[in-house]
């Protein structure tokens, strides 16, 4: 969205280069509100090349809506939940300070802060916790753009997507005590499977408005010799044979066996 301002504070001695630089405008509508961008100037042939970028982007490459604050100096500047695919162009930040970052996702609780800038190292990943204290491993990639800008994407290792029309639960096969985590919602629920499977889920609304959606989904620390299996479960079935998921492009046919029938699943 287009911005008025009134004046556009500069840096003493400031001069636009291919490092750049950062400048910080005063808007005319929202008193005392200041928006920051970051600058540099580059050079095709004999043309020069202004490129004007946000501080911050923030990206959701996970399938589900993404909660995040921005932290400066142990305080909450921003808030936001993002669907899923969204960029967010952070302008009302100050890179001078030290900025850090922490997310949440439905069924966990937030995850640790951590440091996008004035720090020795990048963090590649963060845990979320459900309230069973399980944990989803959180891939972060953090890239350093013009004039100190910063572009921060999240995803994970799997999505589990869910055509079925079934209710399905998930764990980790060399962990036979513990579901996945993010399943808390409806895991000890006890479904009636008599009748048709359209009816099965019906009294179950937090199912119903979740199966559909992209699960996800990562190992822990491999304790399997055989690999990283996944193992699954309907209603209130036993738990299937253990699946490869790391081999893209795998298909096949799973019977899960659910007295007093076997469901087959692809």
């Amino acid at each position: 969205q287009p911005f008025s301002f009134s004046e556009i504070e500069i840096p003493v001695g400031l001069t636009f280069s291919t490092k750049g630089a950062q400048i910080q405008c005063k808007s005319t509508i929202e008193a005392n509100q200041l928006y920051t961008f970051c600058i540099a100037m580059d050079y095709i042939d004999v043309d020069q090349v202004l490129t004007i970028c946000p501080p911050i982007i923030v990206e959701n490459l996970l399938g589900t809506v993404l909660e995040y604050q921005l932290i400066e100096l142990s305080e909450t500047i921003i808030s936001r939940a993002m669907e899923k695919g969204q960029e967010d162009l952070i302008h009302t930040v100050d890179l001078c300070q030290s900025i850090s970052i922490r997310i949440k996702l439905p069924y966990y609780n937030w995850s640790q802060p951590v440091k996008l800038n004035h720090s020795r190292t990048k963090p590649d990943h963060t845990f979320l916790y459900d309230d069973k204290q399980r944990s989803l491993n959180i891939r972060i990639i953090i890239i350093d753009g013009v004039a100190g800008s910063i572009r921060v994407s999240f995803y994970c290792d799997y999505w589990l997507i869910n055509h079925t029309g079934l209710g399905i639960l998930y764990k980790q096969l060399a962990l036979s005590a513990s579901f996945a985590a993010g399943q808390t919602q409806w895991e000890n629920d006890v479904w009636n499977t008599s009748g048709d499977p359209s009816i099965w889920y019906r009294s179950n609304t937090a199912l119903q408005k979740d199966r559909d959606q992209p699960f996800m989904f990562s190992f822990r620390s491999s304790v399997d010799p055989r690999g990283e299996l996944l193992s699954l479960k309907i209603a209130n079935s036993s738990w299937s044979r253990g699946i490869h998921v790391s081999t893209v492009g795998t298909m096949g046919v799973l019977g899960v066996d659910d007295e007093p029938e076997r469901v087959v699943v692809g």
